[in-house]
């Protein structure tokens, strides 16, 4: 057996549109919605499916009447209650595991396998890709998802996302998948137009921002938040000349429009994926 080692820590919950702090984390969440959505073509009323990875256990309920037993996995103990007392009934369930160990079932137990935004939070990427392959049946599937490396940030930078280990491209995430799979066939995740447009702009903004200066810059507004908390003066930033009161102050976003966007803006494209926002890959012991 394998060691399937080691996440980072990163979990999205449902939530009301009005409670959602930014456009851009609700749109991120639509997306992660629609990956359960375009599973639903991999799976059958017989399925047996594991969700590695499951976090608060919102897509056993997009994925209902498509799996027989739909059993999730998280290391989150949070998570794990969350999607237990949400979503868990007597074919759905939620167990806590830790991913420096096993998995506890038996060789060729799955039909499919769904492990959506997690690969690029594992240490030990060989042994979490040989779980899944032990895992699935003959001829069976898994599906994982992870953000498109390519319109996120150039190869010599880091990942933009603090809890993200390493982001791939479609020839690097191609490159770690096809030693244990039969066939892998990749695709990315697009959207309509608008979505496009808000997408790509906030994530050139953050390609043309040194990291270090990102890192300093939540350096600073942490320190600011921390010093207000306990009483005490904030520091002074003698290189930016923005005040202290509009560093801290945080409007209320304007959600107007955001009715109009929904899980079904995205959608599976087979051309162009460099361009894509996560990639989707189809792999097949």
């Amino acid at each position: 057996m394998t060691h399937a080692a080691g996440f980072t820590h990163e979990r999205i919950a449902d939530r009301p549109i009005d409670q959602w702090p930014t456009l851009h984390e609700y749109l991120m969440f639509l997306r992660h919605q629609a990956a359960y959505r375009l599973a639903q073509n991999h799976s059958t009323p017989d399925s047996k499916v594991l969700d590695f990875g499951s976090g608060t256990g919102y897509g056993s309920k997009i994925m209902t009447g498509h799996f027989q037993s739909y059993q999730g996995l998280d290391n989150s103990p949070e998570a794990i209650a969350h999607a237990n007392a949400t979503f868990g009934d007597e074919a759905v369930s939620f167990d806590l595991v830790d991913p420096e160990k096993p998995l506890p079932f038996k060789d060729n137990t799955f039909d499919l396998i769904l492990s959506f935004q997690v690969i690029e939070h594992v240490h030990n990427v060989k042994g979490y890709l040989a779980e899944i392959n032990r895992l699935l049946k003959k001829d069976a599937r898994a599906l994982i998802t992870t953000p498109n490396r390519l319109l996120r940030c150039y190869k010599f930078q880091k990942p933009m996302n603090e809890f993200h280990l390493k982001e791939y491209s479609p020839k690097e995430l191609l490159k770690a998948t096809r030693p244990f799979f039969n066939a892998v066939n990749a695709y990315g995740v697009s959207a309509s137009q608008q979505i496009m447009d808000v997408e790509i702009t906030r994530l050139r903004k953050y390609r043309n921002v040194p990291r270090f200066l990102k890192q300093i810059r939540a350096s600073l507004i942490n320190s600011f938040l921390n010093s207000r908390a306990q009483g005490q003066p904030a520091p002074q930033n003698t290189s930016s000349k923005t005040p202290a009161s509009r560093q801290a102050t945080c409007p209320e976003p304007d959600r107007r429009g955001w009715n109009s966007f929904s899980e079904s803006d995205y959608f599976l494209t087979e051309n162009n994926i460099e361009s894509s926002l996560d990639l989707f890959f189809v792999m097949t012991k």
